[in-house]
C-alpha cells in the first residue's frame, strides 16, 4: 500500500473534483496494471476526503464491472472492514453497485447485510435502490435472510422515489 505507484494514485485522487469520470478513467488506464492497484484503491475507501473515497470506489466498481477481475478473499475482508467508515453517499453507492461482484462467504455476507440494512432507508434514492439490489443479492446467499429480503423488496415497491420502485420491479 505504500509503494510509489500507490502514493501517486492516492495523490491523484486528491485532485479529483468529484465529477470528472474521464479523469478517473485516465487514472485507471495509468495505474490498473500495477501490482497493488486494487489494494491501494481499497485503502482509500475510508479516506476522510470525500472525493478520494468516491474516486477510489468508482475505480473499484469499474475494475470489477469489467468482468475479468475479482477481488481476493483478503481484499473482500479489507473492504468489509472499511464499510463502517464510508461516510459519503457516493462511496456507499459504488460499494452497493459492486456487491454483486464480491465473492463472499457466509460470514462475509452477514457483515455485508448488516452494513446494507440501514442504507435501505438512506436519504438518497440511488443509494436506496442499489442497496436493495445488493441486499437481495446477499439475502440469496443467506437463506436465514430470505424473509427480510422479501420485506425489503415490498417496502421498495412502495418507495416515494420512482428510481427505487423501478429497481425493485426489476429485481422482483
Amino acid at each position: 500500500m505504500n509503494s510509489p505507484t500507490c502514493q501517486e494514485l492516492t495523490a491523484a485522487l486528491r485532485a479529483y473534483d468529484g465529477r470528472d469520470t474521464k479523469f478517473l478513467q485516465a487514472l485507471a488506464d495509468q495505474h490498473v496494471g500495477s501490482a497493488d492497484y486494487v489494494d491501494c484503491l481499497i485503502g482509500c475507501f475510508d479516506n476522510d476526503r470525500t472525493t478520494v473515497a468516491d474516486g477510489a470506489t468508482w475505480l473499484f466498481l469499474a475494475w470489477v464491472r469489467g468482468g475479468k477481475n475479482q477481488p481476493t478473499a483478503q481484499q473482500v475482508d479489507a473492504i468489509l472492514d472499511r464499510l463502517p467508515a464510508l461516510a459519503s453517499w457516493g462511496a456507499q453507492l459504488h460499494i452497493c453497485q459492486s456487491a454483486r461482484f464480491l465473492p463472499v462467504d457466509a460470514d462475509q455476507a452477514l457483515v455485508l447485510a448488516e452494513w446494507l440494512r440501514p442504507l435501505l432507508t438512506a436519504p438518497k434514492p440511488f443509494v436506496r435502490a442499489w442497496s436493495l439490489d445488493a441486499f437481495l443479492h446477499v439475502c440469496a446467499l443467506l437463506p436465514s435472510h430470505a424473509g427480510e429480503g422479501r420485506m425489503a423488496l415490498e417496502a421498495a415497491l412502495n418507495d416515494p422515489a420512482a428510481s427505487v420502485r423501478a429497481r425493485a420491479r426489476n429485481l422482483g
